[in-house]
């Protein structure tokens, strides 16, 4: 998985992937700060969510929180 934010500045604090239990969905490790956003390893197929929190700087209000929840498909 992968969220976009372009922003200079972005750490992961509690984004994770959980499985709804279909499939063989894995998605239970550590998000990281890549180029242009944040990567949440998945592993095999199925339904599940993705939620949690990172945080971001904006400049004149220092780092502010940024919301994830979601549900997908991976086939």
């Amino acid at each position: 998985m992968f969220i976009s934010d372009t922003s200079p500045g972005t750490y992961p604090n509690s984004v994770k992937v959980v499985s709804f239990g279909t499939g063989s969905l894995d998605g239970d490790f550590a998000a990281t700060t890549v180029r242009g956003g944040i990567k949440v390893e998945t592993r095999g197929v199925g339904l599940g969510t993705l939620s949690g929190a990172y945080a971001k700087y904006v400049p004149g209000a220092g780092y502010v929180n940024c919301q994830l929840n979601g549900t997908f498909l991976i086939s």
